[in-house]
């Protein structure tokens, strides 16, 4: 049994954490990478202005609602309850098919294919090795947050 609405609730603040956790990276001159435009130009087409960040954010708080849905299941079937330190570890498997997606969604972005944003490529090396580190401690904090938050529910 999953609890849909405190899993969903939870992913997306785990979600709002990992874009927090990227953009003050990125101010702080980290790594370069800007999550929301690059998944704003897969939205819109374009990466300029302020909606590609807001279509940008918008899809990676819907991601992360759906895919606590998945950490769900796995904190009820492999886990047995959900713990920060069980979301911990299930973000940072998480992270191994994620990191191995970036091709994928380079193919898809409009702004990668014409050349105006740099691919990602896997494990995000085409942003550097801070951004490989950065991708596997955004989904450590996405599944500890998750894993905080989220109850599995008694039979």
């Amino acid at each position: 049994m999953i609890d849909w609405l405190g899993a969903m609730g939870a992913g997306v603040l785990g979600a709002l954490a990992m874009t927090l956790m990227t953009d003050a990276s990125r101010m702080i001159g980290m790594i370069q990478a800007n999550l929301s435009r690059y998944q704003g130009c897969i939205v819109l087409g374009r990466s300029e202005g302020t909606a590609p960040l807001l279509a940008g954010l918008g899809a990676h708080l819907a991601m992360g609602a759906v895919l606590a849905i998945g950490y769900a299941l796995v904190f009820a079937l492999l886990w047995g309850e959900a713990t920060w330190w069980n979301g911990a570890i299930t973000g940072a498997v998480h992270w191994l098919p994620a990191a191995l997606g970036f091709p994928a969604l380079d193919a898809m972005n409009p702004c990668v294919r014409e050349g105006r944003m740099p691919a990602f490529g896997a494990f995000g090396r085409g942003y550097g090795p801070m951004m490989v580190l950065g991708l596997l401690m955004g989904h450590v904090v996405y599944g500890t947050i998750v894993g905080a938050l989220y109850t599995v529910p008694v039979r």
